[in-house]
């Protein structure tokens, strides 16, 4: 193959942010929850879309990663398996 390109690929989970999505979310989108839905709530209102977008954009600046491709990180930035 001529100009053969390296792709790496990293998923990271962002963390709960309250966003407009979210708070359109009705109770009976998720039927799991519909015993805890009041507290689940007041800790989505709590979340950040500041504080979620950290991790991938840290991510997304970093020119080397340490972990090889297909690394799973969570909010903190920190490599986890799944």
């Amino acid at each position: 193959m001529q100009g053969e390109r390296k792709l790496t690929v990293y998923l990271v989970n962002p963390g709960m942010a309250w966003t407009p999505s979210i708070e359109r979310l009705e109770r009976r989108a998720v039927p799991p929850w519909r015993f805890v839905w009041p507290l689940v709530r007041r800790f989505q209102r709590r979340a950040s879309p500041d504080k979620a977008a950290r991790a991938p954009i840290h991510l997304a600046s970093v020119s080397e990663l340490a972990e090889p491709s297909g690394t799973y990180y969570n909010e903190d930035s920190r490599p986890e398996s799944l």
